[in-house]
């Protein structure tokens, strides 16, 4: 059991770690941009408006007919897109985790409770079994 805690102290530290890594912060720059990276693998694939810039004859001039279920098909698709847009807070997730980091190493009498800040003690969290 004692060996299952500190593989869950360490579990979770780097879950903490990762969050920090994967999390876009204000005014930080953009190291991905800046080595020219791509985030976006699918960037580079060309929509079928620019390939019809580039060469016309190379896309096909028939239209397809929009039913009423290719439009809904669409509302959804646009639904969806807007759902992703929505960034997931990754540095919450990594202080949310870091309070479980806090709670064992309490727990386990690696750090004790007094030598905290009250602030921290509140937040912490200790799962006890």
């Amino acid at each position: 059991m004692a060996e299952t805690k500190l593989w869950r102290i360490a579990n979770s530290a780097m879950w903490v770690a990762w969050g920090i890594v994967q999390a876009h912060v204000p005014g930080l720059p953009d190291f991905d941009a800046a080595n020219g990276t791509n985030e976006n693998p699918t960037a580079d694939i060309k929509t079928e408006a620019e390939a019809e810039e580039q060469d016309p004859a190379a896309v096909s001039t028939k239209e397809e007919p929009k039913d009423e279920a290719r439009l809904e098909l669409e509302q959804d698709t646009d639904l969806f897109k807007s759902q992703d847009d929505e960034e997931f807070d990754y540095l919450a997730y990594s202080q949310d985790r870091a309070m479980f980091v806090w709670g064992d190493l309490v727990g386990m009498g690696l750090v004790k409770k007094e030598e905290l800040p009250e602030a921290l003690t509140k937040r912490m969290k200790i799962v006890e079994f």
